[in-house]
């Protein structure tokens, strides 16, 4: 895939590997290594080495995963009865995974991610003290740090100022309904992407940071346009609205 995206004539590339925890209410982050779960710290570590030999910038994005999810419970729901252990389990995985972006020569360094939970106020200071730990051990030339939040969250993020870049997973619904054939037209697809850019945009020049898209996508289902995070296929495919 490395060798693939190099010769596309692209110049970076992310690479995402997880951490877990069991549901929602667990209160300890695990490194979980083999098929199905998470890689090695030398194959993560050969991968990072292999995409800078290519010449592409690296960006690694560590992300909490769930493996035993209670209904439909994500990351972004996350509350453990007892934040503590939480933060201090977290923050090893993190250190964890930063040692291997810096051995590995990566550019972008991603704290967290879509971890709704956490953004609020009452936890601003354990991620402002992980963030002064990572600018500490990740701090060559060219290195830089962010967060990634959802498309609809990134105004509720209280520490951007302590990063380089305001981190989005950008599926911004595009129309009210699932259409996969004429609508809506090119032209409201363009002012729908115009009133995007500008609340971005606009917030990016308020917070003094470039925006990060971490991820963007809208899949080859009939709801693309309407709900492009639900990559669920319930149904037959309909590339239409993604080619769209």
């Amino acid at each position: 895939a490395i060798d693939g995206i190099a010769e596309m004539g692209c110049n970076t590339v992310q690479v995402v590997t997880p951490m877990f925890v069991a549901d929602g209410a667990s209160t300890r982050v695990e490194l979980i290594e083999g098929p199905g779960r998470g890689p090695t710290r030398a194959q993560l570590l050969s991968l990072l080495v292999y995409a800078k030999e290519r010449g592409l910038r690296v960006h690694l994005m560590p992300q909490v995963n769930l493996y035993a999810p209670r209904g439909n419970e994500w990351r972004g729901k996350i509350s453990p009865h007892d934040w503590a252990p939480w933060w201090t389990s977290y923050r090893d995985a993190v250190l964890h995974f930063l040692a291997i972006a810096a051995e590995g020569d990566a550019d972008v360094f991603v704290v967290g991610c879509e971890l709704l939970s956490t953004q609020g106020p009452e936890h601003q200071r354990r991620w402002r003290d992980l963030i002064a730990d990572c600018r500490e051990r990740f701090n060559g030339e060219g290195k830089r740090l962010t967060y990634s939040t959802n498309w609809d969250r990134f105004d509720r993020v209280l520490f951007w100022d302590a990063l380089d870049y305001v981190g989005i997973s950008g599926y911004w619904n595009l129309a009210a309904d699932a259409a996969d054939g004429d609508r809506p037209t090119a032209a409201e697809l363009d002012r729908r992407w115009a009133e995007i850019q500008e609340q971005v945009l606009g917030f990016a020049e308020a917070e003094g940071r470039p925006v990060l898209l971490t991820e963007i996508g809208y899949p080859s289902l009939p709801w693309a346009l309407r709900d492009p995070w639900n990559y669920v296929s319930r149904g037959k495919a309909a590339p239409g609205a993604q080619a769209r």
